[in-house]
């Protein structure tokens, strides 16, 4: 199919429709996940007790129950936690205190409404996170951004 197309000679046939992703985050190599983390997030979400017993009720009953810890879900957020506590900082570089706080309003924001939203919100927050590692990587990265732009605007 890509021999139909009449490109200019300068581009790379066999680059320019390939879709190259950004590695993705793991927790390989990062501290084992606390037992109390989802208390440990609210903490960091939060300086008030009120609102960080809140936030730890709704995640810990609402959106991350006991039986859903191996979830997607889950893991994401396990990801933005040890964003936010710093365990990335090495990978990433150090969050600035607009980011940090720009991360805290996506997660927090509607928290007490549905799941799939707080779904949503979080793997916006995970994907802005990968830092491209190559121009491939980038490319790829602007085009989803820019392809989602798109169709959320006519």
């Amino acid at each position: 199919m890509l021999e139909n197309y009449r490109l200019h000679n300068d581009l790379n046939k066999n680059k320019l429709f390939l879709l190259t992703p950004p590695l993705e985050l793991d927790s390989v190599g990062l501290p084992k996940l606390p037992k109390n983390w989802l208390r440990k997030l609210a903490i960091l979400c939060s300086d008030d007790q009120a609102t960080q017993s809140q936030y730890k009720h709704l995640l810990e009953t609402k959106h991350i129950p006991k039986s859903a810890l191996q979830s997607e879900l889950s893991k994401t957020v396990q990801l933005i936690y040890y964003r936010l506590n710093g365990d990335f900082d090495e990978k990433l570089g150090a969050l600035t205190p607009d980011n940090r706080k720009a991360i805290i309003c996506a997660l927090t924001e509607d928290i007490d409404k549905c799941t799939p939203g707080f779904h949503n919100r979080a793997n916006r927050i995970l994907f802005s996170l990968q830092k491209p590692q190559s121009m491939d990587h980038l490319l790829y990265t602007s085009t989803k951004i820019l392809s989602g732009q798109r169709s959320i605007y006519p």
